[in-house]
């Protein structure tokens, strides 16, 4: 009995090296949709890949340079890709922090407890586009 193959939109910014990850680690295929970048697979792989994303996410939200201070009390924390703009803006303006651009991509500056809220917000909003284009 064959089991029908679900779809899953990538949200923007997904790097090509989390993609091939995910190419490797996981049982899905890779198409171009009506609605953009997708993975098509059994449901539960499929679940198994949006925790995967979020974990990396995740994990790159952790790098935080502790040891190299911009200013008095400021520190910096480098963004992954998937951060959108509008998810980006909204943090801004919710949370103390500014938005500086560097040879390694988008980083927000701030105090450390800022940088942790805006950490939280950004990871709760890209998990919850997750869950929105996976279909659930």
């Amino acid at each position: 009995m064959s089991e029908e193959n679900f779809e899953m939109i990538l949200p923007n910014g997904v790097s090509e090296a989390m993609l091939t990850d995910v190419l490797k680690k996981f049982q899905v295929n890779y198409e171009q949709s009506e609605q953009g970048p997708a993975l098509t697979g059994h449901p539960d792989e499929l679940e198994n890949v949006k925790l995967y994303i979020s974990q990396a996410i995740h994990d790159e939200m952790n790098k935080i340079n502790d040891d190299t201070p911009v200013a008095e009390g400021e520190y910096q924390m480098g963004l992954p890709n998937g951060v959108g703009e509008a998810m980006l803006a909204h943090a801004i303006d919710k949370f103390d922090v500014k938005l500086e651009h560097s040879e390694y991509g988008p980083k927000l500056i701030g105090q450390y407890s800022e940088l942790m809220k805006a950490k939280e917000y950004i990871t709760q909003a890209i998990e919850k586009r997750l869950k929105e284009l996976g279909g659930k």
